[in-house]
């Protein structure tokens, strides 16, 4: 009995020397015959153009009884020419040669048997060759080509080609045929049958369906756009209610921020409308923030600024009428403008002006005479000029002049 060990450096003296064949039964021991793959996808594949009697293999790589192969462009084997009467079966092999005049793992065709009623050609499997078959191709009688559709892809096919795999792997035949074992004693021992089975799936099934089940409802009475699913439904919502609050938080401006949640967005507001109550009420219009908003915005508008005032001109004649006004006079003063021959001068009070003892209407002339004065609504004074009146409107007023009446530019004033 021996011992062996591989794969050691030599040294002065103890010089360790291997053979090709070494390595390949250490590879052979841990490694299957069969192709390398990319994820599970192999390579090698066997094709034909369909316009000649050629097959060609792809590019790739395989692992034969420990030894490595690979091909590395696309590789044209050609086929004998076939009978006249009788089909056969080509077999397109990668073979594995070890004789000493060999040596080499090549690809070949392997030739089958014309036929009435053809057969793939056997693989060669023995001490010194061994071959894997890629595919397999009918090869039809009195032609001159073959058919891509009359090609077999055998790659995958374990007895025949299969992918390399560790051979140092779980006995899972061991476990299934003990699993088997198992289920064998434990048949009858009240396990459920097929029709149980499928009654429980079909509860199931019923039940993974039923909305109403899971407390959904009715998706078609959702008040969303979507109606189909409840995720979309809820993206929805959060979209419109995150737009909302973006809409919101424009409108109030700073501090608020569509980042805000709509508690803070409440906060923002009502902060704003307590400062607004706050602001009338110390401009004399009593206010709370728990008011509405617009009952609060009315109040703005009654808020006392002072009196208001106006002035301008109008070309003089029997009536001047002045409007646009933005609010009603009590008090008006109506003269000419520097200049003029004559000098009109007309002034209106209302009853109750502290800048005035009596409410009256006055004209006055240059040489300072009143052509009339009314007291109380009482005409007094009347000279030969006659009395001015005034009309008085919300927005405005009118003088008549019932006799002279100024013909230049007069200047007014008035009063709220």
């Amino acid at each position: 009995m021996a011992e062996i060990s591989k794969f050691f450096n030599s040294a002065p003296g103890d010089l360790r020397t291997y053979q090709a064949s070494d390595f390949a039964d250490y590879f052979g021991n841990v490694l299957s015959s069969g192709l390398l793959h990319t994820d599970n996808i192999p390579a090698l594949e066997v094709k034909c153009e369909g316009t000649d009697l050629k097959t060609y293999v792809e590019p790739g790589k395989a692992i034969i009884d420990g030894y490595g192969y690979e091909n590395t462009s696309n590789l044209y084997l050609t086929h004998a020419l076939p009978e006249a009467t009788l089909d056969r079966i080509d077999r397109i092999v990668l073979r594995l040669d070890k004789r000493n005049q060999s040596r080499f793992i090549k690809l070949f065709v392997l030739q089958g048997t014309a036929s009435a009623t053809p057969v793939a050609p056997t693989l060669q499997r023995d001490e010194f060759i061994y071959e894997l078959s890629l595919a397999q191709i009918r090869v039809r009688s009195n032609t001159s080509t073959l058919n891509p559709a009359d090609l077999i892809d055998e790659r995958l096919d374990e007895n025949l080609c299969g992918l390399v795999y560790s051979l140092i792997s779980i006995p899972t035949s061991q476990f299934q045929a003990e699993w088997d074992t198992f289920m064998a004693g434990i048949q009858d021992s009240g396990f459920a049958t097929n029709d149980s089975v499928q009654a429980v799936d079909e509860k199931v099934l019923s039940h993974s369906s039923s909305e109403s089940v899971h407390g959904i409802g009715d998706k078609s009475t959702l008040l969303t756009t979507s109606k189909t699913s409840i995720v979309s439904a809820l993206n929805e919502l959060f979209t419109n209610a995150n737009n909302g609050k973006t809409d919101i938080a424009s409108v109030v401006g700073s501090p608020a921020t569509s980042g805000d949640t709509f508690a803070q967005l409440k906060t923002h507001i009502q902060n704003s409308k307590n400062d607004l109550a706050t602001n009338l009420t110390a401009k004399g219009q009593s206010s709370v923030g728990t008011e509405t908003l617009d009952a609060l915005v009315d109040k703005v508008a009654l808020v006392s600024t002072g009196r208001k005032y106006a002035s301008g001109t109008v070309t003089g004649g029997s009536t001047l009428t002045v409007t646009g006004l933005t609010f009603q006079p009590s008090t008006v003063i109506v003269r000419s403008q520097s200049g003029q021959s004559l000098n009109y001068q007309t002034v209106y009070s209302k009853k109750g002006d502290s800048r005035f003892n009596q409410s009256h209407f006055g004209h006055q002339t240059s040489n300072s005479t009143f052509d009339a004065h009314v007291n109380n609504g009482n005409l007094q004074g009347v000279a030969t000029k006659g009395s001015s009146l005034f009309a008085i409107n919300a927005s405005g007023f009118v003088v008549t002049y019932p006799g002279n009446y100024p013909t230049g530019t007069m200047e007014w004033e008035a009063y709220e």
